[in-house]
């Protein structure tokens, strides 16, 4: 009985270290989803931004010099800035890029980037001297067609190395989050079959006990039927198991062990007091018979 309720709780701490050892699996899983997914696509996607940004200061810059009311300085600032944020995104990013394809994305990315800074430098310093020779006013202005042409191409080819790169990590977001999953349904169904399992043993095991105990129970009760019926003090309980309906038979036999020792005690006692009055009528009847024979 002892080795059967060791089992139930075997079984029983099996079914918590699975709910525990999976829960702790997918909450790696979900922060690691979180520190190479989730944050690398958001400082992709921050870069990707950046570069609009960047694209229309650089607009605006062009245009300013064309407008005295507008200070060009502010839209030079803007771009160092946008400059260095898409830096900065990009260095973050990097680290959390570990697959060959996303490596080699991100190396197409870095010199694409480069060529665009370097293009933004040619590009600025090409309408400073146009603003230095009055020619920001012309129909054809070099400037313009440089953005108009080369610089969409190499923003094209930076935005499109960048949207790569976020397929790529959407992907293994995406294959990050069918893992999870697919750990949970599995941890589900291991501990439901083990629950399944402990309760249907549980069940078993208390119709076990119950059945044992119901037995041992009705042989005591028509042993001491017999006992009552035939009134043979020898008669004994019997005892299957050692449980309480164990000690209940040890009691009763103990109990009827002492009252049957009592009796052949008492019998004892009653017979040897019946001898000796017999022994003293006989010696009376010889006393008066010799009295009689003498006197006569």
């Amino acid at each position: 009985m002892l080795s059967l309720v060791g089992l139930l709780l075997v079984l029983m701490g099996i079914v918590g270290y699975i709910g525990i050892n999976n829960t702790s699996k997918i909450n790696d899983m979900a922060d690691e989803m979180y520190q190479k997914e989730s944050l690398g696509l958001s400082y992709i996607k921050e870069a990707n931004i950046v570069l609009l940004y960047k694209s229309r200061a650089l607009g605006n810059f062009l245009l300013a010099q064309t407008d005295a009311s507008l200070e060009q300085s502010q839209y030079l600032d803007a771009l160092k800035k946008y400059q260095d944020l898409f830096d900065d995104h990009l260095s973050k990013a990097e680290p959390l890029f570990y697959s060959a394809a996303a490596t080699q994305k991100f190396k197409e990315l870095k010199e694409n980037g480069e060529q665009y800074k370097a293009f933004t430098q040619e590009l600025i310093d090409l309408a400073k001297q146009e603003m230095a020779q009055d020619l920001v006013k012309q129909q054809e202005r070099e400037a313009i067609k440089m953005v108009l042409v080369k610089g969409r191409q190499l923003a094209d080819s930076v935005d499109n190395a960048m949207t790569a790169l976020t397929e790529i990590k959407q992907d293994n977001a995406a294959a990050a989050s069918a893992a999870s999953t697919q750990l949970y349904e599995q941890s589900r169904l291991m501990m439901t079959l083990t629950l399944l399992g402990t309760l249907v043993l549980g069940l078993a095991f208390g119709l076990m006990v119950s059945g044992r105990v119901k037995n041992n129970v009705q042989a005591l009760v028509k042993q001491m039927g017999d006992l009552a019926q035939t009134q043979n003090l020898s008669l004994r309980m019997p005892k299957r198991d050692d449980d309480e309906t164990g000690e209940i038979a040890d009691a009763l036999n103990g109990l009827l062990s002492t009252i049957s020792k009592g009796i052949d005690e008492t019998q004892s006692v009653v017979e040897a007091i019946a001898k000796a009055d017999y022994q003293n009528v006989l010696l009376d009847n010889i006393r008066e018979t010799y009295k009689s024979l003498k006197m006569g």
